[in-house]
């Protein structure tokens, strides 16, 4: 019984360690990416008069992955999952 606290402890942890992991993780992912004007230098192809498309699969259908309120958010393609550009 005296081991209770201890285990709860550390299963707290665990989870406080994984969503830091996580957190950590999405942030090097998302400093990867290229910015919309970073984009539209690397492919200039994939700016259409309609707006951008997919570089992989040339989809112009592009999601909007918002990661948190301040504005911050990862594009991706609909069609294929690729990860795209960030804001």
């Amino acid at each position: 019984m005296e081991y209770i606290p201890v285990i709860v402890l550390l299963f707290i942890g665990v989870i406080a360690a994984k969503n830091i992991s996580d957190y950590l993780a999405l942030q090097r992912h998302y400093n990867a990416l290229p910015t919309l004007d970073e984009y539209r230098e690397e492919f200039p192809d994939c700016q259409t008069p309609r707006g951008i498309r997919c570089c992989e699969c040339n989809s112009s259908s592009i999601w909007q992955r918002k990661l948190n309120r301040a504005g911050r958010a990862i594009f991706e393609c609909r069609h294929c999952g690729t990860d795209l550009y960030r804001r």
